[in-house]
């Protein structure tokens, strides 16, 4: 079949790479190859043993289409999708680490094939399963000599920030991290802050001799394993959610069983797991079958949740990300999307922190609401904490004006979103409702 530009629809920042863009059609992934030579260099790579070997260090699988071809490409090359981009920014250290790892050793790799990658953006590399993967065939070109180019912007992207995350912390490295491409903290750190502080490999030899390119690659490799990061447990590390210490897929207490039977109900394709802790609720949403976003602001959780993710082989990207604070668009013309958008799920798991940001931290109902509704929904399980459950109580806080049941049913109602089921829990002065919101198509 042949397609063409009117058929498609084109990832916003797919936007620059001159040897070709990368777009959807019908939930199918491609990229377009408008360079004879790069064409010809993809074709052959594909078919050769190292192709397996470069998967399974972490580039994206990918092939050669039989049933569809695209006008005025000179070869079309299909990926395997992903589920959820993520930022630089939303990537724990740990992941960032494991990414860094995974780029040089597939760079070393590509080397023996006489390739290379031409750049080291961060936007390069997506999760899947727990694991950092290269999604930009578009950056792999034949090998002529050393790329410096691709060095530079390793340490800007991945060296700097665990530098900074082994010397001065975890915010640090996040804040830094926040600014896609440009921003005072990538201008201090590569232009005015003093180089000769860092401790990064050197490259010193011929840019030709390969070699000497391989020897340089072990050199970063031992420098990561001496800045491997290690996050430290913070205020929620220890919390037990509701069914940790059982089978996620045999639920008991009255929350895992409500939120087993709605999953296994309406089969939504994604789920949004919010302020997800260690991802348990995420477990559960992936064991039945859907592909989850998880959330969480603090690094341990956040690990603990991709480690899940890989031990099981879980459909699970557990991100770095403040509820209150989701990350906006960047990149060249806004192009690279926000979390509002790259995250939209079919249904979202709001378990165990409405009361926290709301009377812990003083935020609107009305503001709350707006915030889910962003990541467009069709359902909603909130569990609705009361303003008299013992753990609220002791806070000795303002409750905000339009905190309450009735007012989260007006403000879901006004949103087209109707109660489907709930229940309410009440033991030992807990007290709360978990709902489940439909929205009325």
């Amino acid at each position: 079949m042949l397609i063409t530009d009117n058929d498609v629809s084109y990832v916003s920042s797919s936007c620059i790479d001159p040897i070709g863009r990368v777009f959807f059609y019908k939930e199918r992934l491609f990229r377009t190859i408008c360079c004879p030579s790069s064409a010809a260099l993809y074709q052959k790579f594909i078919l050769e043993d190292v192709f397996q070997d470069a998967k399974s260090i972490g580039l994206v699988n990918t092939w050669i289409p039989e049933d569809i071809e695209f006008n005025n490409a000179n070869i079309l090359l299909e990926h395997e999708v992903l589920n959820f981009a993520s930022h630089a920014a939303e990537l724990t250290a740990e992941s960032l680490w494991k990414a860094a790892n995974m780029i040089v050793n597939l760079n070393n790799l590509l080397l023996s094939f006489f390739l290379q990658l031409k750049d080291c953006h961060p936007w390069n590399v997506m999760m899947k399963y727990g694991q950092p993967i290269y999604i930009d065939f578009g950056s792999i070109v034949a090998y002529k000599e050393f790329n410096l180019l691709w060095y530079e912007e390793f340490k800007k992207f991945y060296l700097i920030p665990l530098w900074l995350y082994k010397n001065y912390g975890e915010k640090a490295s996040n804040e830094y991290r926040k600014e896609h491409c440009t921003g005072f903290g990538h201008y201090f750190m590569t232009k005015v802050f003093p180089t000769d502080q860092f401790d990064f490999p050197r490259f010193t030899g011929k840019v030709s001799d390969r070699v000497t390119i391989s020897a340089f690659f072990e050199d970063v490799k031992n420098w990561l394993i001496l800045n491997q990061p290690v996050a430290n447990k913070k205020k929620w590390a220890g919390y037990i959610q509701s069914g940790d210490d059982q089978n996620p897929l045999k639920p008991i207490s009255i929350k895992h069983k409500f939120v087993f039977d709605e999953i296994s109900r309406i089969r939504p394709k994604k789920v949004l797991d919010m302020a997800s802790n260690k991802g348990f609720y995420s477990e559960v949403a992936a064991r039945l079958g859907a592909k989850v976003i998880s959330f969480d602001n603090e690094e341990f959780n956040v690990n603990k949740c991709n480690q899940v993710a890989e031990q099981h082989h879980l459909n699970i990207t557990a991100v770095l990300l403040d509820f209150l604070h989701p990350t906006p668009p960047s990149g060249i013309g806004l192009s690279f999307p926000s979390a509002y958008d790259r995250f939209q799920a079919d249904m979202l798991l709001v378990l165990g922190f409405i009361h926290h940001i709301c009377i812990g931290m003083g935020v609107s109902l009305t503001l709350f609401s707006k915030i889910l509704l962003s990541y467009k929904p069709n359902n909603i399980i909130i569990e609705f904490v009361y303003a008299d459950d013992v753990h609220v109580t002791n806070w000795k806080k303002s409750i905000p004006l339009d905190y309450s049941r009735s007012a989260l049913n007006n403000l879901m109602d006004n949103e087209g979103f109707l109660i489907s089921s709930e229940v309410c829990v009440e033991y030992k002065g807990v007290h709360r409702d978990i709902v489940l919101f439909s929205k009325v198509i």
